[in-house]
């Protein structure tokens, strides 16, 4: 089962009395800004909260040093993965032995040199053949990060050997719904993607079942 929540100004869900790991205190003070390392902490227990909720676990502690994709101490059963863009903050959770990765952008113009480096031909062609390019390229390259962010992978993977062209039909009509009708799998996993108030969100899981519609908080 996933859970999948968008929160809109996380920092005001700022506690200062809400207690780091010491693995996420080394985190939080790679930051030089106080604003920045105060949105890093917010956002730790927006995740904590959130998983308490989903799981029922009252003990979470998340581990993770710098580099390293988060993770929660003895409870290896639960996958998480969050993702910002200026004051959003999207957090998927994942509870079936799973792993999950997830990425959020605000559409953004297409970069032509990084989809020369980080795109394959197909996706290549996929942007310039479609009506809105930006939009189009900015849902690849969600794709790409949340497939990324699944395996725990950093940028030392060949960006340009995954290929995450969507093969289905779009459905934009609906909002909060996921934009394609079937769960694309790519390699041993699964991806699908949302568009939500100008941002484009996408998941990736290791487990096909159903992407829940997108819980929205603090709006």
């Amino acid at each position: 089962m996933k859970l999948l929540v968008l929160v809109k100004d996380y920092i005001n869900f700022l506690d200062n009395n809400f207690d780091l790991s010491p693995d996420r205190k080394t985190r939080a003070d790679i930051f030089t800004s106080d604003y920045e390392k105060q949105k890093f902490i917010s956002a730790e227990k927006i995740t904590v909260d959130e998983i308490k909720a989903f799981s029922g676990i009252n003990d979470i502690d998340i581990c993770g040093k710098v580099g390293e994709k988060p993770f929660l101490n003895n409870y290896d059963d639960i996958s998480f993965s969050r993702s910002y863009d200026n004051n959003f903050l999207f957090l998927g959770i994942e509870n079936l032995n799973g792993c999950i990765g997830v990425d959020c952008e605000f559409i953004k113009n297409v970069d032509y040199n990084l989809m020369k480096y980080f795109f394959t031909d197909f996706e290549r062609m996929y942007v310039e053949k479609s009506e809105d390019k930006n939009f189009a390229f900015t849902l690849i390259w969600t794709r790409k990060e949340s497939y990324i962010k699944c395996l725990g992978k950093g940028l030392e993977f060949n960006f340009n050997l995954l290929d995450t062209t969507p093969k289905y039909d779009m459905k934009l009509n609906k909002n909060n719904e996921t934009i394609f009708r079937k769960n694309q799998k790519i390699n041993d996993m699964y991806i699908n993607s949302y568009f939500i108030d100008n941002i484009v969100i996408s998941v990736c899981s290791s487990i096909d079942d159903k992407f829940p519609s997108v819980i929205q908080k603090g709006w």
